[in-house]
């Protein structure tokens, strides 16, 4: 849905004249798949509590985010069955010249999409709940709502952004592609 939604934004803005001819415009289409190993979220829930407790001593919306956090959590660690692991799978879709984009089932700070903008251009592009959903990559050192529902580790995290800005700068190692043209 996300796919098709976006194909037509595209079409839509080089058929009012963006410099590209759409006999021309050839769209490349990858995934990869990564292992990742998922935390369980009662690990996150004594440091959740206090984060809470200091929050809620300053008041506001974060204190209440994060009680609402703590409530989230409390649940998930009394759900069956939670994963261990998935397979993750990152998708990206490059039209050269118009966008680099990488979808990734995680959502993603604005930090780093602004990062990736300004190292690969206005043209790359990060968007996030694309098939599936494992919970935030919060930038690095926050300690709050996004933080709490970070269920993989800091080095997880790293390999999925590593993969993330890889598949932006146009790496296709062993990764599934193909190419369609419009």
């Amino acid at each position: 849905r996300l796919g098709m939604l976006l194909a037509d934004q595209v079409l839509a803005k080089l058929k009012e004249g963006f410099p590209v001819e759409l006999e021309e415009l050839k769209l490349n289409v990858g995934e990869e798949v990564l292992e990742v190993r998922l935390r369980d979220p009662e690990s996150k829930l004594a440091e959740a509590l206090e984060l809470a407790r200091q929050a809620g001593a300053r008041g506001g919306r974060a204190a209440k985010a994060l009680t609402e956090g703590v409530e989230l959590l409390e649940r998930l660690s009394r759900a069956e069955r939670l994963p261990s692991q998935a397979a993750v799978r990152l998708f990206w879709l490059r039209a050269p010249g118009v966008l680099s984009s990488v979808w990734l089932p995680f959502e993603v700070s604005s930090d780093f999409s602004l990062s990736l903008k300004k190292e690969r251009g206005s043209t790359a592009a990060v968007v996030s709940y694309a098939n599936g959903y494992y919970g935030y990559l919060a930038p690095r050192g926050s300690r709050d709502y996004e933080y709490l529902f970070e269920l993989v580790s800091e080095d997880e995290k790293q390999r999925i952004l590593g993969a993330a800005t890889a598949l932006l700068a146009g790496y296709t190692g062993t990764q599934r592609s193909s190419a369609l043209e419009r």
